[in-house]
């Protein structure tokens, strides 16, 4: 299985679910990031209580894609497709919740469509990454390879060009990620309401993080005292070395 169909398959199972009334959708929250910060991880683990909805990145625009074949339209209105989303992924108790990256909103900003026009947002929050250097060579791996996720394996190509990345390929998602830090802080960040740091949320096994929210939109606990991801960490001990080496070519050491 490769990215493509793994998210046709994802995108056929939640039109495959029962859609509820727009009025019956009454909460709409938001998690903002830049790609490879645990985003994926953080909402896989929030959407496990059942009760926040199914938060993935219905503004990228290969879900968009995948809605257009899985359903055979030769067009596809994004008002229309985000209706429909929310209708079929809106929690049993009327919330609904999408995770994107600062890149996807203004990819439909130049397509004449503000999400934040359309969607009033009850809350926002941020998931970052401390360590943006291990955020870059993530990005880099996922890009040459279009492995994005650790439900798809690496082919032996795959594992030879990450074996070969260079180091400016690196530096350069490092420079993109700093530039899409700063359309955040400028366009964003007055807005959040919380921010989590990924590097803590692996770490904390109660799940205090994920409870919080759901006390934000008054969701009982009861059953959510576990918050499970299938979702596994996909850096290694190559990752690390190839970070110490990017500090000292960085350092000049």
């Amino acid at each position: 299985m490769n990215t493509k169909s793994n998210i046709e398959k994802i995108v056929e199972r939640v039109l495959q679910r029962t859609p509820v009334e727009l009025n019956q959708v009454t909460h709409t929250y938001a998690v903002i990031s830049t790609p490879r910060c645990g985003s994926s991880m953080f909402v896989d683990k929030l959407k496990s209580c059942g009760k926040m909805g199914n938060p993935l990145e219905w503004f990228n625009n290969r879900f968009i894609r995948a809605y257009r074949n899985v359903t055979g339209m030769q067009q596809v209105d994004f008002g229309a497709y985000l209706t429909e989303i929310i209708r079929h992924t809106a929690s049993e108790s009327g919330v609904f919740g999408v995770n994107f990256h600062v890149d996807q909103y203004f990819a439909l900003r130049k397509r004449s469509f503000d999400v934040f026009a359309f969607l009033k947002f009850d809350k926002i929050y941020e998931v970052k990454r401390q360590n943006k250097l291990a955020q870059a060579v993530s990005l880099s791996k996922a890009r040459l390879t279009d492995v994005w996720s650790s439900t798809i394996d690496m082919t032996p190509e795959d594992l030879e060009i990450v074996d070969k990345i260079p180091i400016s390929a690196v530096l350069q998602e490092l420079h993109l990620l700093a530039k899409w830090v700063e359309l955040f802080d400028k366009y964003f960040a007055p807005h959040v309401d919380r921010t989590f740091i990924y590097e803590e949320v692996v770490k904390d096994k109660s799940g205090k993080c994920f409870l919080s929210i759901l006390e934000d939109f008054g969701q009982c606990a009861d059953g959510c005292s576990s918050f499970e991801t299938k979702l596994k960490k996909q850096s290694g001990r190559k990752d690390e070395k190839r970070i110490k080496e990017l500090e000292h070519f960085i350092h000049g050491t």
